[in-house]
């Protein structure tokens, strides 16, 4: 799974440029310096699946 940062503030899809995510897992990260937590989301207009880390 691709890993995904924000982009000006916004997560944009890397493949289609669109702003538009499903997040569909989520929980505690085991590497803490990409983040505290994880998302595993998913692209509504390519059905690509990304992972993007934050604190929150």
């Amino acid at each position: 799974m691709k890993i995904i940062q924000k982009q000006n503030g916004k997560l944009v899809c890397p493949n289609c440029q669109k702003e538009d995510f499903k997040i569909i897992n989520y929980g505690l990260s085991e590497d803490k310096t990409l983040g505290t937590y994880y998302f595993d989301v998913m692209c509504k207009n390519c059905k690509q699946k990304y992972r993007y880390f934050s604190d929150l």
